[in-house]
């Protein structure tokens, strides 16, 4: 009972925030009867896929992809039909919970990793074991990047990923190269560089401070930066450990680039969507962000000059660990067709549809998929070569606990007071962990 209160805090607080921020690219608001009903036999089955993604967006390379992927297998079947229906990423686990527990919800649904947890608390999945298991010692044995127990939760297998993704250094190379700059090796350099390339209508680097839409953009800079400075947001038991000195130097870091005039309070309201747009409109010159959205980025004159490098440490030679997570797909605890979602799922993990994804700009999780034709011959596949060396040296995919996302909302507030108003760092920071931490058993 307790962990059904927390979540249902977290949908609560999800949904003021949702109220409160900036509504992205909604398309549809999913009925809370989205779970397929049974019917007559000779009938199609029809499948409801509740995903971030919209379709019917062509200007996104990736919602093209689910097109074309969603197309292909109602084409390849007879009796199972999908359709999607598309829910802004920070809305979708709050109003998927909610229609689970009216007794609907969808039959397969997208879970970013590190919202898994919250899901599986929630019971809004079911757990997929006797499907991927039977599917990684198949067609997925010595192709799939990831191992049954990278993957497993309390030891159940509740979702498999359809991708990887990597948190990395977004730069103009055209700004680094009239300045005679190179992609910064140390955070030093990073800081210089961004001083050096701003101007009065461009940030030399931004963040989005915003704790809108779960405050993603703020962790997808904040924790890569942590963990240059050797630390992480958790202990092995799930308690918060990020005030530590380690959080304390990362959060300065950020404070240091308003200090320099590389960034300025127009990141307070700032998401990961304004991120992306400001990269691509040239208005931000550098930023963290996640390899998926590279070809989003990358989709105006000024987004093609951008390249990625990774975050680099703070002194040369020290570790920075890379950030990895990823989209995953698993089946809604309450439809009546599981092994027909099975199907699709099988089928998005499938090379022809990996291989879609690549030309999206997206990670596979296929390694065959990289060592095809027409994937060595993208333009980035050399970038996306490297992505996947990345994750394979240093990235580790985690699980947050279920409160993830009410803890990254209230980190979000604490770091716009450090770095705008002046407030302690350490008192700040350990405000926010000891009052999470004191709700932990």
């Amino acid at each position: 009972m307790k962990k059904l209160g927390a979540v249902l805090a977290i949908v609560m607080m999800l949904g003021t925030l949702i109220a409160c921020g900036k509504s992205g690219n909604d398309v549809t608001s999913p009925s809370s009867s989205g779970a397929s009903s049974g019917g007559n036999s000779e009938k199609a089955v029809e499948l409801k896929l509740w995903t971030f993604l919209n379709p019917e967006q062509q200007d996104d390379p990736r919602s093209v992809a689910l097109k074309s992927i969603v197309d292909g297998f109602n084409a390849s079947q007879g009796k199972i039909k999908v359709s999607v229906e598309s829910v802004h990423f920070s809305k979708i686990d709050s109003q998927v919970i909610q229609a689970v527990a009216s007794g609907g919800g969808p039959d397969i649904l997208n879970v970013y990793t590190d919202l898994l947890r919250m899901h599986v608390d929630a019971k809004t999945i079911q757990p997929i074991t006797k499907y991927a298991s039977e599917w990684l010692n198949n067609e997925g044995k010595g192709d799939y990047i990831y191992s049954e127990n990278q993957i497993k939760l309390d030891g159940e297998i509740m979702a498999l990923p359809w991708e990887a993704r990597v948190f990395t250094l977004f730069y103009r190379k055209d700004l680094y190269d009239a300045a005679g700059l190179k992609a910064p090796q140390t955070l030093s350099e990073l800081l210089a560089a961004a001083k050096a390339v701003k101007d009065n209508n461009r940030l030399g680097f931004a963040v989005g401070m915003s704790e809108g839409a779960n405050a993603a953009s703020f962790m997808e800079t904040f924790i890569p930066i942590l963990r240059a400075a050797g630390g992480k947001m958790f202990d092995t038991e799930g308690r918060a450990t990020f005030a530590g000195d380690a959080g304390v130097k990362a959060i300065n870091f950020l404070k240091e680039m308003v200090d320099s005039g590389a960034m300025n309070n127009q990141t307070i309201s700032m998401t990961a969507d304004d991120i992306t747009n400001g990269l691509k409109a040239g208005n931000i010159a550098t930023g963290v962000s996640g390899s998926m959205r590279a070809s989003a980025i990358r989709g105006s004159d000024t987004g093609k000059n951008i390249l990625t490098t990774p975050v680099p440490p703070f002194e040369m030679g020290q570790s920075s660990p890379t950030m990895v997570a990823g989209q995953t797909l698993t089946i809604g605890v309450n439809t009546k067709h599981a092994d027909e979602a099975w199907e699709f799922i099988r089928y998005y993990l499938s090379k022809e549809s990996q291989i879609k994804w690549a030309e999206a700009g997206v990670m596979p999780v296929l390694s065959s998929a990289y060592e095809d034709a027409a994937v060595t011959g993208l333009p980035n596949y050399e970038e996306l070569v490297r992505w996947k060396q990345e994750a394979s040296d240093s990235g580790q995919i985690v699980f947050y606990p279920a409160d993830y996302t009410k803890l990254s909302t209230e980190l979000a507030k604490a770091a716009q007071k450090i770095v705008f108003q002046g407030a302690p760092a350490k008192e700040a920071l350990e405000s926010v962990a000891n009052a999470y931490n004191a709700n932990k058993k």
